[in-house]
């Protein structure tokens, strides 16, 4: 080799090092194409299917909200809704496969609340319920519950890993209020690890 080209390919190794140094880990893995909530369909959310208390006359509402061009979930629950029906939620729209190597799951999401009380049951939040179920859709034990249980006036970060339970073929989820008042919800990842 040339003594006169060593200073470049030194200079040139060098330079990609530091690309390869200043080279950004991959995105983890979302399982969720649409936790940010900004697909829409008119005004109405496509990945996502309002669902609530199945008796009664509902004045529950279900609301794809926008503020400053950022799209998010909103569900309002009245007062005068009655107490046994407080429940309002959107479900996502089928389901996601869990691989079986997949041994826990980081659920990350942001949820802000309005003139919010949560009912007097005291499991119930406003947040994300996530629910393993098996090749057929038989339950796995109890729901794992991302919630805040007081009121939350500015977007607050909620992020757990949870253990994927053996047997897990899928995962259904839907973000819910469990109480009444305004409950905004954006933001959800469901990431395995």
């Amino acid at each position: 080799m040339n003594s006169t080209n060593r200073p470049l390919l030194i200079a040139c190794a060098f330079a990609g090092l530091l690309l390869v140094g200043n080279t950004p880990p991959p995105a983890p893995l979302n399982l969720l194409e649409e936790g940010d909530f900004e697909e829409l369909r008119g005004t109405e959310l496509t990945q996502w299917s309002p669902s609530g208390f199945a008796g009664g006359v509902s004045k529950i509402r279900f609301l794809a909200q926008q503020e400053q061009g950022n799209t998010f979930a909103r569900i309002h629950t009245p007062e005068d809704q009655p107490q046994d029906q407080r429940l309002g939620s959107f479900k996502l729209k089928g389901w996601v496969a869990v691989d079986p190597q997949w041994k826990k799951l980081t659920v990350k999401m942001r949820v802000r609340t309005k003139n919010w009380r949560k009912n007097a049951v005291a499991w119930h939040g406003a947040g994300l319920m996530l629910r393993f179920e098996d090749e057929k859709g038989q339950s796995i034990g109890h729901s794992e519950n991302f919630f805040v249980q007081e009121e939350t006036p500015e977007w607050k970060e909620l992020s757990r890993s949870v253990e994927v339970r053996p047997g897990t073929a899928l995962l259904r989820m839907e973000v819910t209020n469990m109480g009444t008042g305004v409950v905004d919800i954006d933001d959800v990842q469901i990431i395995p690890e």
